[in-house]
């Protein structure tokens, strides 16, 4: 199985498992996935997983080919490494945390609209 991270980068993923967790104050569900350590180190997928915008969006391609998109999993839960395997742990945005994070963009896109009438004051 493979997954595909919203930058493109394609990784072998020895397992991808689903559960529901209880993280920074709420229930969320949260995907584990696991990598062989002789194909990638700690190092790389701590510096890809902990970057948000690689994680908006995950797609994992099973032996199939079959495609399952998964949406908000850029919540880093930890890693943990286990005789020759590396297991990260992701957890979804609740829907209020995706609201706000909207709501955000939306502030931001409008000052600069609003900076851009103002000849780039603000």
């Amino acid at each position: 199985m493979k997954i595909r991270l919203k930058n493109g980068i394609e990784l072998n993923c020895t397992n991808a498992t689903g559960c529901v967790e209880y993280v920074k104050g709420v229930s969320r569900n949260c995907i584990a996935f696991s990598f062989n350590a002789d194909e990638v180190s700690s190092d790389k997928l701590l510096e890809l997983f902990k970057n948000n915008d690689a994680t908006e969006s995950v797609i994992v391609i099973n032996d199939n080919s079959n495609e399952y998109e998964y949406i908000d999993y850029t919540i880093f839960n930890g890693i943990s490494i286990i005789e020759s395997t590396i297991t990260v742990n992701m957890c979804q945005l609740n829907c209020y945390e995706k609201e706000e994070k909207e709501r955000i963009e939306q502030l931001n896109t409008l000052s600069e609209v609003v900076a851009d009438m103002l000849g780039g004051a603000l």
